[in-house]
């Protein structure tokens, strides 16, 4: 991350090396593809040391070409969990990537559900005697059940009726 920075940023004093403006407008639409599941592309064209600072502060660099100065990022358990010690919920990690993915582009929805999931807006499940599991958001069942990994259960589900 420090070597994206350094490379994109421009220092605010030579002799500090360690301070950089960053313009919070640098910020593009289009900017950000979703290839792989949790993971993050960052379009090099649109590259932006704001964009990958915030990438940063929400998902684990897991890739960098320093000759295109292209990143990918993966957004993990971990990283949700730190994105929210620096005042990124869920709603905002999800308002930062709508803001910067392309017009065409969608963000999956098996990345909004572990996003979601991950940084506490879902409870806990619970179960009860009769072995029932009960979630405290409605939209956590329509989420779940509309990720393709989980057509086999919510089949099961609609044969047995349990």
């Amino acid at each position: 991350m420090h070597q994206a920075l350094r490379v994109l940023g421009r220092p605010k004093d030579a002799s500090a090396g360690a301070a950089i403006f960053i313009e919070y407008q640098e910020l593009t639409s289009g900017s950000l593809s979703f290839k792989k599941p949790g993971n993050i592309e960052v379009k090099p064209a649109s590259a932006s040391a704001y964009l990958y600072y915030c990438l940063g502060q929400i998902g684990e660099l897991v890739r960098w070409e320093e000759w295109s100065k292209k990143g990918r990022f993966q957004i993990t358990l971990i990283s949700c969990q730190q994105a929210k010690t620096v005042g990124f919920d869920h709603q905002k990690i999800l308002e930062l990537l709508e803001r910067c993915k392309g017009p065409r582009t969608e963000i999956p929805a098996g990345l909004k559900f572990q996003i979601k999931s991950w940084s506490g807006y879902y409870q806990p499940l619970t179960s009860n005697r009769i072995l029932a599991v009960e979630a405290q958001q409605p939209e956590f069942w329509q989420e779940l059940f509309g990720l393709p990994e989980m057509a086999w259960l919510k089949e099961k589900i609609k044969r047995t009726g349990r």
